[in-house]
């Protein structure tokens, strides 16, 4: 059988698989970025499959915000192959992907393609296997075989294997697609609703509506996916100092607002305490990131990608977090926090 690419981690796995849970885990750091145009990234619960994107023509290490260091999540752009048969059938989209762990995953590129042009038939199952001309090769699928399942392991012993989303290594998520409004109390008139894969608001009173965490958190990275339509003013308020009354005074507030008056407070600043490091990134009529830290006095804003915000803060120093609608359409597809 071939494989054009695999993680040395895997191979590395199947001859050690001896080595510590840290060193299995050093191994699967050697690849950091890759990029192509058909790349399969694989996730294991356990031995078993559970999800996979093909298409991928990107995978990257997320580097952190404040000490330039590797991150241990990656991540991506791909199609979810929903019926795991190497092919995006209708109605399967492209999306973004994130992995963490280093262990609970097996990335390659995909080996149909090649396989077919060689007239080697791929079954039902969408891989392709090839005879074996000798027993070699028998040894080297059988290798290989061994490897991915050392692999799904190491996911397992790394503690995945007890998490209900594989995708979510170490983080817990306030909101997932239409799912999370119990983990708020709603503050304010915001007509907020869970449909279309988001939980969104676009209407409300006079006066902003949030909804607010039932927890309080001290040091944590948050990670945000967000539409705003172009008149939109919301935010990601931190550290709020009375869950009851949410202001930017009286928390941290990561702006999104496109046509605020004073741009060098817009989307991506911290309202009255950071002003943007360069331009404005407008947020308006598309999908966004935000990834936000707070740790002691330190405050980091990460917009698509790009650093807004870096600023040392020592007002507040715990609280919930409260996500905001003041005006326009505002849709939140993803919010999830991890303590540091």
């Amino acid at each position: 059988m071939r494989i054009s690419l695999a993680l040395p981690a895997a191979l590395a796995l199947a001859l050690l698989a001896g080595c510590t849970q840290e060193q299995q885990n050093q191994f699967g750091r050697g690849v950091q970025n890759w990029t192509g145009t058909n790349g399969v990234l694989e996730i294991y619960g356990g031995d078993k499959l559970v999800r996979r994107f093909i298409r991928v023509d990107k995978l990257s290490t997320a580097i952190g915000t404040s000490d330039n260091e590797a991150r241990s999540y990656r991540y991506g752009y791909g199609v979810l192959d929903e019926n795991l048969n190497f092919v995006a059938d209708a109605g399967e989209k492209k999306v973004y992907f994130e992995v963490g762990g280093y262990g609970s995953y097996v990335f390659f590129e995909n080996p149909v393609k090649s396989l077919l042009a060689r007239g080697v038939k791929a079954p039902q199952d969408g891989r392709a296997h090839e005879p074996c001309a000798d027993r070699e090769g028998d040894k080297m699928k059988k290798r290989t075989s061994a490897a991915l399942a050392v692999l799904a392991l190491a996911g397992a012993l790394s503690g995945c294997a007890g998490m209900s989303n594989p995708l979510s290594f170490g983080w817990t998520p306030l909101v997932d697609g239409t799912r999370g409004m119990e983990n708020f109390n709603s503050v304010g008139g915001a007509n907020w609703v869970a449909a279309e894969g988001a939980i969104q608001a676009s209407g409300g009173g006079s006066t902003p509506g949030y909804l607010v965490t039932r927890n309080s958190y001290k040091d944590f990275v948050i990670r945000a996916e967000f539409w705003a339509s172009d008149d939109a003013n919301s935010g990601i308020f931190m550290r709020c100092q009375n869950p009851n009354v949410i202001t930017d005074e009286s928390c941290y507030e990561a702006n999104i607002f496109d046509t605020r008056p004073d741009p060098s407070y817009g989307t991506g600043a911290i309202v009255k305490v950071a002003k943007l490091n360069g331009p404005m990134i407008k947020a308006g009529g598309k999908w966004n990131t935000f990834e936000l830290t707070a740790k002691g006095d330190h405050l980091v804003v990460v917009l698509n990608g790009v650093k807004t915000v870096d600023v040392r803060d020592s007002k507040f120093a715990q609280g919930p977090v409260a996500l905001q609608w003041g005006r326009g359409t505002i849709k939140w597809r993803k919010v999830e926090i991890r303590p540091i």
